[in-house]
Formats: structure tokens, C-alpha cells, sequence
């Protein structure tokens, strides 16, 4: 029997391609979580809403409604790729019903600088925005339950369908300053105004 001969340029496209489905599935699990549990069995079919949108459509097959899920995935830093921070922009929308939260997923704890508690925030963060080459502006957002995600409102959407590019930044529990870099160009409108009748409500 001829001895097995290791080529390492194989191995470390086998170890890649092994890295991009892990990623991948955590990706779509993640996007599906962002849709409230259905009442009955399910369907599901994931695709794409222009440019690096991702988006994951789920039926309860007991009511029939449907709801959409949509993510975006922030561009990978190298700081991000060695503590395993999967940053993500993220909402869901149901066809017959309200528009919930943007959530803006960082994947860290972030410093919470008024502990005043509601329904779905543990406090607020003093977060800075930049759309393209425009000064930055500074947005007061509250943060979700989990300590990790800012909450939007859906009035951010039009921000990333008039603009190519989006930075987050903001500061961690830590004191770390993070900055974010989100290509949010592509995003369809057709398939938004499909999905998400809701959000083009009285505009």
C-alpha cells in the first residue's frame, strides 16, 4: 500500500472551506432567532435581499403567518477573528404585523451608562454613527436585555438604504472603544416593501 502523501496546500483549503460553514450555520442560526417562536410546525427558506444581506423566511404552518428575518454581518477586523466576535445587524418583520426593533448585535458587553429598566432595556448608551464620509453623529440608544445589542427604531433602515457604508462606534463594559464597519448597500426595497409592509406605514 503506497504511503499517504500530505499535500498542505489541500489541508488549508479543507480547513477554510470547514471555518466558512461553521460561520455560515452560526449565521443562519443567529438570523433565525431573531423571529419569535411560531405556534405550529414550520417552513423555512433562507436567501439573499441585495448586496451582503442575508434574509430567512419562516411560515407557521398551524396560522400561516409569515415572518422575515434580516442580517448583515459586520466587516471582519482581525481583533474580531481572535476574541470570536461575530457582529451583525439584525430585525424581523411579520407580514401582517408591527415592525419590531433593530437590533445591532456587537457580541460584547457594552457600558451602560443609565441604569433605567423597561420592558426590553437594561439602560442606554451614548453610541456614535457615521453614514459614508459624513461627520458622525451621536445617537442615544437604548441597550436590549442581554447587555450586548443596541435597539433602533425602524427610522435607521432609511439610513441603510441611502447609504453605502455604516460605522458603529461605542464603548464596552470594559472601556474598550469598538468601531464597526457595516456595507449595507444593496439592500432591496422591493424586498423590504414585500416583507415588511409595516415599516412603509404612513411615510
Amino acid at each position: 500500500m503506497a504511503d499517504k502523501v500530505e499535500d498542505p496546500a489541500f489541508e488549508l483549503m479543507m480547513r477554510k472551506l470547514i471555518a466558512i460553514y461553521v460561520l455560515t450555520a452560526s449565521s443562519m442560526i443567529s438570523l433565525s432567532q431573531t423571529i419569535a417562536e411560531p405556534r405550529g410546525e414550520i417552513s423555512v427558506v433562507f436567501g439573499l435581499a441585495g448586496g451582503k444581506w442575508q434574509k430567512v423566511m419562516i411560515t407557521d404552518e398551524l396560522t400561516g403567518e409569515l415572518s422575515t428575518a434580516y442580517s448583515l454581518e459586520a466587516e471582519t477586523s482581525a481583533t474580531d477573528i481572535e476574541t470570536g466576535r461575530h457582529p451583525r445587524i439584525a430585525f424581523s418583520c411579520q407580514k401582517l404585523g408591527k415592525f419590531d426593533h433593530v437590533r445591532i448585535r456587537t457580541g460584547t458587553v457594552i457600558a451602560n451608562q443609565s441604569h433605567s429598566v423597561s420592558d426590553y432595556s437594561v439602560g442606554w448608551a451614548q453610541v456614535s454613527i457615521r453614514s459614508d464620509d459624513h461627520e458622525a453623529k451621536t445617537w442615544i440608544a437604548d441597550i436590549a436585555k442581554n447587555g450586548s445589542d443596541l435597539l433602533a427604531g425602524k427610522s435607521i433602515i432609511s439610513d441603510f438604504l441611502a447609504h453605502k457604508k455604516i460605522e458603529i462606534r461605542f464603548v464596552t463594559a470594559s472601556g474598550n472603544t469598538i468601531t464597526d464597519e457595516y456595507l449595507t448597500d444593496g439592500l432591496s426595497i422591493r424586498s423590504l416593501k414585500a416583507d415588511c409592509p409595516s415599516f412603509f406605514k404612513g411615510r
